[in-house]
């Protein structure tokens, strides 16, 4: 064994060899957790959240023809263990480990690579943002365990979990948790949760076959072929402005600045992440006004230098010049982008045009709503205002840009180049890094890690409206996080989509469209002010 337990490249090998060939069941969706002696109790709060939802708990070692998916608890007392590193290792190398943390703890070295949800303060609640996203990471890992062994290598659609109606409602969460017992076996200094007993109140599992569950198409949805005709426009990215280094030189140098100052990150951070809060109002705070609402997570105020910089790759000329902004006070932001669900609920209420958020055929549910305008965005939050008596908008682009940077100086949270693994977009046309495939479509909101601030999917998946009228630069944008606003056809959109290019993911980048325009890769998420 390697470092604290990591499997070597020989025993590496093997494990994938053992991943070969995955069963095909047709009932729930198996999950394993592994976690130390220590969380047993918030092992077994998992487990109950998991089998109130609809899922099943699985015993004994990881079987990768038995099992869909499994769930480590990285924490103080897991992470030194060398028994829990062995028991994880086969997850991973099947794609099915599913990472959770107690708090901020940095995993094995072998296991950095998959950034744990942090579950710290969670009280078990089936609606909580976090644990909407841990339940999304075991629906992929169950959808590529259940692909025959020929299958083509296709990203899931939005969920294997039970349908929304049956599983959704914190009432019926908790009393569908009252039922079920603790049972746990301790092996070697951690346990696994065992097999309980079927229960009449658990919710029955989702069908295998997505499409029927998921993809039914709206009469008004664009031919599939004129999506892949439309996805073909964003080409590669322009050649950089400016003459002198290429752009791959520029990446290049952009990474060695990054690596220079890690020993200094608060003097190339305009703001720090929030620490995780209790309360609301605090930075950090997750909170919802009504059922239907989306997760909304508080912005702390600060400052930040809003654009791109003249030497950034791929820059283009409306993205300056780079001008100081001062977000004086904490506002509210959806952790996610406005979802076929709530949209539903909106029309379903009365608030929402029928017409709009067609689905390309994609599924609905968990994936973000497309086909919908500025003015579309703007009637789901005159709904959602008038249902819960908050003042909901849109974020300005000023807020937008601040969220989505959440404190970096990159050209994304994460640093200066992105990967197919860490937003939806057309990765044959990579920004820095290697190429790769594309999804061709959307995907669930909250399918790749969140940035610093909490927030999923500020790169990628959709462009989102914000509420400025567009400006050909920044020369007369606000200095206090304001919008440019007035009457104006055209609006401002930011964070690239699932068929543009990673340079368009950039969060200095913006396009303009007609406040009218509906189209396939346009969403929006949903600001509001705190009281």
């Amino acid at each position: 064994m390697s470092e604290r337990g990591a499997p070597t490249h020989g025993q590496d090998r093997r494990l994938r060899l053992d991943c070969a060939s995955m069963n095909q069941f047709d009932d729930a969706v198996r999950v394993r957790i592994l976690a130390a002696t220590g969380n047993a109790a918030f092992a077994e709060k998992i487990a109950i959240a998991l089998e109130a939802q609809g899922y099943a708990i699985a015993e004994g070692d990881f079987d990768p023809k038995e099992v869909d998916a499994a769930i480590v608890i990285w924490s103080g007392a897991s992470i030194g263990s060398p028994e829990m590193v062995k028991a994880a290792a086969l997850p991973l190398a099947c794609g099915a480990l599913i990472a959770v943390s107690i708090g901020r703890v940095e995993p094995p070295q072998a296991f950095r690579h998959i950034p744990p949800i942090d579950l710290a303060g969670w009280s078990g609640d089936g609606d909580d943002a976090r644990w909407r996203a841990v339940l999304d990471e075991v629906d992929r890992a169950a959808y590529a365990a259940r692909l025959p062994p020929a299958a083509p290598n296709l990203d899931p659609p939005a969920a294997v979990r039970p349908p929304p109606e049956q599983t959704s409602g914190s009432s019926r969460f908790y009393i569908a948790a009252s039922f079920a017992a603790a049972a746990v076996l301790v092996l070697g200094g951690f346990l696994l949760l065992s097999d309980r007993a079927p229960r009449a109140d658990r919710a029955p599992a989702a069908s295998n076959n997505p499409v029927t569950d998921e993809s039914s198409a709206d009469a008004g949805a664009p031919p599939m072929l004129a999506v892949a005709a439309q996805a073909a426009k964003d080409e590669a990215p322009p050649a950089a402005p400016s003459a002198g280094a290429p752009v791959a030189d520029k990446i290049a140098a952009l990474i060695q600045d990054a690596q220079e100052t890690k020993a200094h990150p608060d003097e190339n951070r305009s703001a720090s992440p929030p620490a995780p809060a209790a309360s609301p109002g605090a930075p950090g705070a997750v909170f919802k006004d009504c059922p239907e609402c989306p997760d909304m997570i508080v912005i702390p105020a600060g400052s930040f230098l809003f654009g791109s910089p003249s030497d950034e790759p791929a820059r283009q000329a409306d993205e300056g010049p780079v001008r100081k902004v001062d977000i004086a006070k904490p506002f509210a932001l959806a952790t996610h982008e406005t979802t076929y669900d709530e949209w539903d609920a909106c029309v379903a209420d009365g608030g929402c045009s029928k017409d709009a958020g067609a689905d390309p055929g994609w599924g609905r549910g968990r994936r973000p709503v497309v086909n919908v305008s500025w003015r579309d965005a703007m009637d789901f939050i005159a709904w959602l205002s008038k249902k819960t008596g908050k003042t909901y908008r849109l974020p300005t682009e000023e807020e937008w840009e601040y969220a989505a940077r959440a404190g970096a100086k990159t050209p994304f949270s994460f640093g200066v180049i992105i990967r197919a693994d860490q937003a939806n977009f057309d990765a044959s046309h990579p920004y820095g890094g290697e190429a790769g495939a594309g999804r061709k479509q959307t995907l669930p909101v909250g399918s790749f890690p969140k940035n610093p601030f909490g927030l999923y999917d500020m790169a990628g998946n959709v462009w989102e409206w914000t509420a400025d009228c567009w400006s050909e630069d920044h020369n007369s944008a606000p200095a206090d996080g304001g919008a440019i606003g007035g009457k104006c056809d055209r609006r401002v959109l930011k964070g690239g989509a699932w068929n543009t290019g990673g340079w368009r993911l950039r969060a200095g980048h913006r396009i303009p469209k007609s406040a009218s325009a509906r189209e396939f890769d346009n969403g929006f998420r949903v600001a509001r002010d705190l009281d």
